[in-house]
C-alpha cells in the first residue's frame, strides 16, 4: 500500500514553488522519536515537533500530510524533492547546498546512556567506553556533533547501527552494546518506560543496569529542513515569519526527569 500513497503524495509535493498552499506540505515519518514525532494509531501522529510544524502550516493556510518512509530513503528522497520537509534537522554547510533551513525552533543536547557494569558511573564518557573496547548503539544516519564524528572515525567497528531508539535501549538491556547515543531528552523519556531504570534512578540506587551519563556530547540548534526542489526561498521566509509567531505562544519544552536543573 506504500507505493500508491507515495505516488499520490509525490504528485502533491510541489507545494511552495508557486508561493501558495493549494496542495499539502508533505513531511516524512521515519518511525517513533518521542517526544518529537510519533505515531499513536493508524495514520495518526503527534509530538512536539510535529505539532509545531502542523500549527505553522495551518497558520499559512496549508494542510500537512505525512509520508511514512525509512530513514535511509528519507534523506535521498528529500534531496530529490519527493517530499517537502523534514523535522529535527541540524544545520551543516554540506546540507545547506541541497536544502533550505528554517530559523531554529529548539535546542538539542546529545546525551549518552551506559551500562552500569565494569564500574561505570555518571562521569563515564563515550571515549572511556570506546577506549575499553565497548560497543555503542547509534543511528548512523544522524548527526551527533564533531566529538561523536571523530570517535566514529577512530573506532569505526565499535558503532552498531539501529535507527529505533526503543530497539537501542533493548540492545543495551541485552548487553549487546555498552552505550547508546541520542538526543538527551529523547533518551530520558525513553528510559522512563524502563521500569527498573526509572525506579532505581528515583531511589538513586547504585545497582541499576543503565546509567544516564552526565556527558553532553553536543549542543546545537534544531531546524526544519526543506527540499529546494519543491520549496522556494520565499516560501521558507514566509514560513519563518509564522514560525516565530508560533514559538511566542509555545508551551515550555519538556525536561529530563532526572536532571537536577
Amino acid at each position: 500500500m506504500l507505493r500508491p500513497l507515495f505516488l499520490l503524495l509525490l504528485l502533491v509535493s510541489a507545494t511552495a514553488n508557486a508561493g501558495d498552499c493549494d496542495t499539502p506540505l508533505v513531511v516524512a515519518y521515519n518511525g517513533d522519536w518521542g517526544p518529537y514525532f510519533y505515531s499513536y494509531g493508524h495514520e495518526q501522529y503527534d509530538g512536539t515537533d510535529y505539532e509545531l510544524l502542523r500549527d505553522v502550516a495551518n497558520a499559512m493556510g496549508c494542510d500537512l500530510a505525512v509520508l511514512p518512509m525509512n530513514e535511509v530513503r528519507s534523506s535521498i528522497e528529500l534531496e530529490k524533492g519527493s517530499y517537502d520537509v523534514s523535522l529535527g534537522a541540524t544545520y551543516t554547510k554540506e546540507r545547506q547546498q541541497s536544502f533550505h533551513f528554517s530559523t531554529p525552533y529548539r535546542d538539542e543536547q546529545i546525551g549518552l546512556v551506559i551500562s552500569a557494569e565494569a564500574g561505570h558511573t555518571p562521569e563515564t564518557t563515550l571515549a572511556d567506553i570506546l577506549s575499553k573496547g565497548g560497543k555503542v548503539g547509534i543511528n548512523m544516519s544522524g548527526y551527533f556533533g564533531s566529538t561523536v564524528a571523530l570517535l566514529k572515525e577512530q573506532y569505526p567497528s565499535q558503532f552498531i547501527h539501529e535507527f529505533s531508539l526503543t530497539k537501542r535501549v533493548s540492545l543495551l538491556s541485552q548487553k549487546t552494546v555498552d552505550a547508546i547515543v541520542d538526543d538527551r531528552l529523547a533518551l530520558c523519556l525513553e528510559l522512563r518506560n524502563v521500569p527498573s531504570f526509572s525506579a532505581m534512578q528515583e531511589r538513586q540506587s547504585s545497582s541499576q543496569a543503565m546509567i544516564l551519563s552526565n556527558e553532553i556530547l553536543h549542543h546545537d540548534a534544531i531546524h526544519f529542513m526543506f527540499s529546494k526542489h519543491t520549496t522556494a526561498a520565499a516560501f521558507v521566509t514566509r514560513f519563518n515569519k509564522h514560525l516565530s509567531q508560533q514559538l511566542q505562544h509555545q508551551a515550555s519544552a519538556p525536561v529530563c526527569p532526572w536532571d537536577a536543573s
